[in-house]
């Protein structure tokens, strides 16, 4: 395994908690925006994860308002 792959992993394995730390404190916009960029990075490599990132999504359902959950799965949906 690679460096590189390492530091992927690791990554992947960030906790609910991290992740919500992480974007609490962006707007609406830019969650889109992180959303939408982690599908393309996803597409380019040949990972993209549609299942997964609905998960993570789920996950972090108790920590966003009702409205901008729907929202994230909605412009999921349209990506997939």
């Amino acid at each position: 395994m690679r460096f590189s792959e390492m530091s992927e992993q690791k990554e992947e394995k960030k906790s609910v908690e991290e992740q919500y730390k992480e974007v609490k404190d962006l707007s609406q916009d830019e969650l889109f925006k992180r959303l939408v960029g982690e599908v393309e990075r996803q597409k380019q490599k040949g990972t993209f994860d549609y299942d997964g990132l609905v998960l993570t999504i789920e996950k972090m359902k108790n920590y966003l308002p009702e409205q901008t959950y729907k929202n994230i799965l909605s412009v999921l949906e349209k990506v997939k």
